[in-house]
């Protein structure tokens, strides 16, 4: 469903069956609570990407990935980065990120004064990716590979990049905001479960699958598996 079959869905959605808060909403009402419904959703799903732009900058060691001006998407996680073209590797000199700040220290002791270069090891603290040294600009070929939530919607022709059969429960979320802004969260997707009780249900399932896809192993937690009432 496109961004404006979204809206159109959701204001239907309070004739029938809710009052809303707001008299009249808007399009940039409705746009902001259908983004704020894929972002929910997305984050009870494994959304994955290897291949995500980082765009580095001279003199700069630290990223938050949340960060939309670096980072092409908005991460959840990171678990690979490529430095012009090169995958970089942990203390076990496998692919990936280092797995404690000791270890990073231990292989990486200047990294807090080291001067610009290209980056060669990186961790991540927190929701912060931080190198070895920082970047000496733009270093094309730089990516990283990890759990992402979907950019806005914001023409009218775009889509959510979620599953389809997701689609009508993001108008479902923006309703169900619009009708209970000062709801809990567990009370927002219990009205949910009530209205679309099967798409909801549905996001445990999704999650095990993407997991399994990329992992190659069941995962031991899936978020929002409990959060719903029974």
């Amino acid at each position: 469903m496109t961004l404006s079959e979204l809206r159109t869905l959701a204001t239907y959605l309070l004739t029938y069956d809710q009052d809303t808060y707001i008299e009249s909403p808007s399009n940039s009402d409705w746009n902001a609570l259908i983004n704020q419904g894929i972002r929910a959703i997305a984050r009870r799903l494994y959304l994955y990407e290897p291949k995500i732009i980082l765009t580095t900058s001279a003199g700069v060691g630290r990223y938050d990935i949340s960060d939309t001006t670096a980072f092409e998407r908005k991460m959840l996680d990171v678990d690979k980065v490529v430095v012009s073209g090169a995958v970089l590797k942990n203390e076990r000199s496998a692919q990936g990120l280092y797995s404690s700040i000791d270890w990073f220290d231990a292989k990486n002791p200047t990294w807090r004064t080291a001067s610009n270069g290209t980056p060669t090891a990186a961790i991540l603290l927190g929701q912060v990716l931080t190198f070895d040294k920082p970047a000496s600009g733009v270093i094309a070929n730089t990516f990283v590979s990890g759990r992402f939530i979907p950019n806005d919607l914001s023409a009218d022709g775009q889509s959510p990049l979620l599953p389809t059969e997701l689609h009508e429960l993001v108008a479902y979320f923006a309703a169900v905001k619009f009708s209970f802004p000062n709801a809990t969260e567990d009370e927002q997707w219990n009205r949910i479960k009530a209205l679309d009780a099967k798409s909801v249900e549905l996001l445990p399932e999704l999650f095990v699958r993407q997991y399994k896809s990329v992992h190659g192993v069941a995962p031991t937690i899936v978020p929002g598996a409990q959060a719903v009432a029974q």
